[in-house]
């Protein structure tokens, strides 16, 4: 399996193939490139152009889309003058107005096919998933602004900040339901007690942040110490998506959507986690996840998860050890970490199975063909057959990003991936992209671009039709990793 595939999304027809794979692969994941996509599905020549600025959106405009979108809705279905065929119509003027999360699932594809540092994309892929959030209360609309900008970014600097943005982003935040958070003692929890409501801490980010985040349930911490880092949590979010949620902002003094920490709902005092002591206000949560993100437990956690993912399901203790020294030397900083793997990733010889949209991704990239469609398309009404739906084909794949998923995320473990029925939409998804999709027609530089190997270079001589060479080059093990 090339290097290329193992840790990015392979060659594209125009890219020329590099006898340092290694070099290569670290020089995409050291230099963002420009996001880019198609204009429209049906375009004669399937060049990529710069992602349309009235498509790239901050974190402020998202929040006020998605309050927007929240209060039209209400207003439509709480109507008792409208007809069901005018509150359909409404309702889609009104998701084309503020659902920009089409916008972010269309460009999250585009960038892994088109860009120019798929093995960059790779890793913000792996962050992504290890940092999971879902569609719930709006989050969708935040999502593409986790993805594309903290996470997108992030990966530039160490751990323990990536940490702490994603952990304070509203996406984040709804999720877990830390925005419903209410410290025990607070002044929000005092001023309401005689009010018959029920409020109290959520401890679900709290939880997830020490399990699946960090530390890993190896770290041994207590039921107590997740309660007390509910507290440290506590005051931390709002209903982003309120139809008064800019009031509310108003009314803390706060100006910053990254910065939503509510005084008023916030634990006083000093907590104690894992027998540390953190102070009293927001700056503790900056303490918290410092320490989280420096415990040897976290190192060795994600240290073996890389492993997994990148180089095989059961790497072996010197991969691990490799680039858990690597985490270790550079104090976590991400771009020495994520070279590690990649080094450790070039000498491996055992299989890999790609996840599903990885592989559906490196099959458009490799194959110079397209299963979805351009920006100018996305409420368009273009006719296919739904060849061009992102949500679907992530959906039928069983990997939609911006799905509620199980808080762990996607699973990194090949073995997970491996079924008739995953083999099968595979198989269909091939079959999609060779008589839709318009790939490469010269199927020997697809295949040289795969590096296909003998046995699989026999097989695909043996078939009959184009259709019948593509579907076995597409699902062969130099594209999948294995099966």
């Amino acid at each position: 399996m090339r290097l290329m595939h193992r840790v990015g999304f392979g060659y594209n027809p125009n890219e020329t193939l590099d006898k340092d794979e290694v070099g290569q692969a670290i020089s995409q994941l050291e230099s963002p490139a420009p996001r880019v996509g198609l204009r429209k599905f049906n375009q004669m020549e399937k060049l990529p152009e710069p992602w349309p600025d009235e498509h790239i959106y901050d974190l402020q405009t998202r929040v006020k889309f998605a309050s927007d979108y929240r209060k039209e809705k209400e207003r439509i279905e709480e109507s008792l003058y409208l007809s069901k065929t005018d509150k359909s119509k409404l309702k889609n003027r009104n998701k084309r107005k503020h659902r920009i999360d089409f916008y972010d699932r269309l460009a999250f594809v585009h960038q892994a096919i088109y860009g120019a540092d798929p093995v960059r994309q790779r890793f913000i892929h792996f962050w992504i998933n290890h940092f999971t959030i879902g569609d719930t209360n709006g989050t969708r609309i935040y999502m593409g602004h986790l993805y594309q900008d903290v996470i997108g970014n992030g990966i530039d600097g160490y751990f323990n900040d990536l940490t702490y943005e994603v952990t304070r982003h509203p996406a984040m935040l709804t999720y877990l339901d830390n925005v419903y958070s209410v410290g025990e003692n607070s002044i929000r929890a005092k001023k309401n007690k005689n009010k018959n409501k029920q409020l109290g801490l959520n401890d679900n980010l709290a939880r997830e942040l020490m399990e699946l985040h960090t530390v890993s349930p190896l770290a041994a911490y207590s039921e107590e110490d997740i309660h007390n880092a509910a507290k440290i949590l506590a005051g931390w979010g709002d209903v982003f998506n309120h139809k008064e949620y800019a009031k509310h902002f108003r009314e803390a003094g706060i100006s910053d959507m990254n910065d939503a920490y509510f005084k008023r709902r916030a634990e006083p005092g000093t907590k104690i986690v894992m027998g540390v002591v953190y102070p009293s206000g927001k700056k503790a949560l900056r303490l918290f996840v410092n320490d989280l993100a420096r415990s040897k437990f976290t190192i060795d956690f994600l240290s073996r998860k890389l492993c997994v993912h990148f180089i095989t399901d059961t790497p072996d203790i010197e991969d691990i050890q490799y680039v858990a020294n690597s985490w270790r030397r550079s104090n976590g900083f991400l771009p020495a970490v994520h070279k590690a793997v990649i080094e450790r990733a070039a000498l491996a010889s055992s299989p890999k199975l790609q996840w599903p949209l990885t592989w559906a991704l490196a099959l458009a990239r490799v194959s110079g063909g397209t299963l979805f469609y351009g920006w100018e398309d996305v409420f368009q009404g273009v006719h296919t057959k739904g060849e061009s739906k992102v949500r679907k084909i992530m959906e039928e794949l069983g990997q939609n990003f911006w799905s509620r998923r199980q808080p762990d995320g996607f699973s990194v473990y090949g073995e997970d991936w491996i079924s008739s029925e995953h083999m099968e939409r595979r198989i269909l998804l091939s079959s999609m992209m060779f008589k839709h999709g318009k790939p490469d027609s010269n199927l020997d530089a697809m295949i040289a671009r795969a590096g296909a190997t003998e046995a699989t270079i026999k097989l695909i001589n043996q078939a009959k039709t184009k259709e019948e060479k593509f579907i076995l080059l597409a699902c062969s093990k130099d594209m999948m990793g294995d099966v």
